[in-house]
């Protein structure tokens, strides 16, 4: 109804822009006017429209269709014919058309243009999203526009056909052009991976197309600890390291996915270290402790997965130590400081020094580094005044020495 509405509109338009122009008697007098031609055509093909009646030069013919109207005169002044051009014999699809003469419409009707054959060579596709999740409800959505080599569309109930490629497993499934376009969902598959897909309709044949199917969301994992041993040398290397981390469907998750670690001790939430998965597994680095304690240890995927917990224990590294005080109490040394196989520890601990005075009350404080088994502290007359007490603590070790 609105088409038709439309169509009259116009027609009305171009009658009252023709004005007084009449058409005498004798210009029509071996009429009516009828069309001789088929009216359904294919699109690229020469078309004219011929009508029966007397060649006039009043004779117009109005063409109206969806991409605009256009008015043609006779191909020439001994026969009623109009020859489409390129332009509208190449669109598909339903056109009107008014015989026309000054304000009186002689004859009217319309006619039909079916997308050429064969189509174009290459059939175009849009899918999207291009990547889901392995978690049974996502899917991608596959769009095909089959056309001719004009841009037509294809008419409706062309079949076009899907295949899917996944894990060496193909599937085919057929659906039909509706309203210019064909389409279909891709569902998801329960194990990650490329998901290929091509379609093709008639003659015409899609590009690869790929949907890229993710591990979805982590389940819960477990973590253990690497070490080579179990004391507190501040020395020596923890690696912390995740089971392969997988979805419900057993799929691993995605590389570089952040996991987590936190490390309690006796004291409390004491060291954080995070690691990013590779082939689903997650690994962190933490150095031993300076002295023995007990490390409660978790990790976690921020607002999706977490591990069990596992407790670490550590000895003490230091086994014993000598103190050296100089005459004048300017110069501390601590020598022969000895490792859990009464070997020198390593370079590198942290060597603690308080200065006491009588009453107990921390006066001065200071740190200093092993080398070579030892370590030493050169002392201001500002730091030994009043001192009453040095105390030492090497690796959880502690000693007092008198000045």
């Amino acid at each position: 109804m609105i088409n038709r509405c439309w169509h009259s509109i116009v027609l009305l338009c171009f009658l009252l822009a023709c004005g007084e122009s009449k058409v005498t008697t004798e210009d029509i007098a071996e009429g009516p006017y009828a069309l001789q031609t088929e009216v359904t055509f294919i699109a690229g093909a020469p078309i004219t429209l011929e009508f029966s009646g007397t060649p006039s030069d009043q004779l117009v013919l109005l063409v109206d269709n969806a991409w605009g109207s256009t008015l043609l005169a006779p191909d020439d002044s001994k026969s009623v014919s109009f020859s489409l051009p390129a332009a509208l014999a190449q669109k598909a699809g339903l056109s009107n058309w008014y015989l026309v003469a000054g304000q009186t419409v002689l004859d009217s009707g319309e006619y039909t243009i079916l997308p050429a054959k064969p189509p174009m060579p290459t059939l175009e596709t849009y899918i999207g999203p291009p990547s889901i999740f392995a978690n049974g409800l996502d899917q991608s959505m596959l769009v095909a526009l089959p056309q001719d080599q004009y841009g037509n569309a294809l008419q409706d109930s062309t079949p076009v056909r899907i295949r899917t490629l996944f894990r060496n497993q193909q599937e085919e499934t057929r659906v039909n052009v509706n309203r210019l376009i064909a389409y279909d969902y891709i569902a998801t598959r329960p194990q990650a991976g490329e998901l290929f897909i091509a379609a093709s309709a008639d003659t015409q044949v899609s590009k690869e197309l790929t949907v890229r199917v993710l591990a979805s969301l982590p389940t819960d994992f477990e973590i253990e600890a690497i070490r080579e041993h179990t004391y507190a040398d501040g020395n020596q290397i923890v690696t912390l390291r995740t089971s392969p981390i997988q979805d419900s469907n057993g799929n691993s998750i995605a590389d570089g996915t952040l996991v987590n670690f936190q490390v309690k001790n006796i004291l409390g939430p004491a060291l954080h270290a995070q690691g990013q998965t590779v082939n689903g597994v997650a690994r962190a680095n933490l150095l031993h402790p300076q002295q023995a304690d007990t490390w409660e240890v978790s990790a976690y995927i921020s607002g999706l997965a977490k591990s069990n917990s596992i407790g670490l224990e550590f000895e003490p590294a230091v086994a014993d130590f000598s103190l050296l005080l100089s005459g004048d109490g300017r110069e501390l040394q601590i020598t022969s400081i000895q490792s859990y196989m009464e070997q020198l520890i390593p370079d590198g601990l942290t060597v603690s020094l308080t200065i006491l005075d009588a009453m107990g009350k921390p006066l001065y404080t200071d740190q200093s580094r092993t080398f070579a088994g030892k370590a030493s502290f050169d002392l201001t007359l500002e730091s030994i005044e009043d001192a009453s007490v040095y105390r030492i603590s090497v690796g959880g070790v502690t000693k007092e020495i008198i000045p």
